[in-house]
């Protein structure tokens, strides 16, 4: 029986494209694989913020030094009121997220994420935090997915049973390094019905 459900944010909780968050901007190809690219976790600098070793700024800076003709670009799609056009929220997911928490269920989030966007979510989601029995953010505990060490410490931290946890994302890669530990997994698409399925499936 499932007890525990554990989200991930990009792509569940929210929509998360960065090429049709660049398309707002009408920015040309060029530029656009440029910005791109400095989201990659090929990106060091990037891939230090998700890991909370270094701070947003530092990444901006950095984003700078690699493209200084790109500055107000980089200011641009760093914004943080700019951001709602690469993350528009989910609601029905989080309304599905509230049900459980009603109906009994313990419901947390494993989110690869830098502190740039946990202070925008909080401007979309009110009081997002106070839903959930426990949030591990990557910046925060310095573990990315599909590292299988972040889903040993959550299970660890919250005293979770694997066989009673059912873990949500969009990614097949943290899928199956949830399922190499024996967790239960749903690969979300809210396209096409996530929500309405991964319903059925807690029923």
């Amino acid at each position: 029986m499932i007890k525990n459900v554990i989200f991930d944010i990009g792509g569940v909780l929210l929509h998360f494209d960065r090429s049709d968050y660049l398309s707002y901007f009408n920015f040309d190809e060029d530029t656009e694989k440029k910005l791109i690219s400095l989201f990659t976790h090929k990106n060091n600098s990037f891939h230090q913020t998700s890991l909370g070793q270094i701070t947003h700024a530092e990444f901006v800076k950095d984003a700078k030094h690699q493209f200084p003709e790109l500055c107000n670009e980089i200011d641009m799609i760093t914004n943080l009121k700019n951001m709602r056009f690469m993350m528009p929220p989910h609601t029905k997911t989080f309304e599905l997220v509230k049900k459980l928490k009603n109906q009994g269920k313990k419901v947390y989030i494993i989110s690869n994420i830098e502190e740039n966007s946990i202070d925008y979510i909080k401007t979309i989601y009110e009081n997002f935090e106070t839903y959930f029995d426990g949030i591990i953010y990557s910046c925060r505990v310095g573990m990315l997915k599909p590292d299988p060490e972040i889903f040993i410490h959550t299970l660890n931290k919250f005293n979770l049973k694997a066989e009673e946890t059912l873990f949500v994302d969009d990614s097949i890669k943290n899928i199956d390094s949830a399922k190499n530990l024996k967790i239960n997994t749903f690969l979300f698409n809210y396209e096409e019905n996530g929500v309405e399925n991964l319903e059925i499936l807690l029923k």
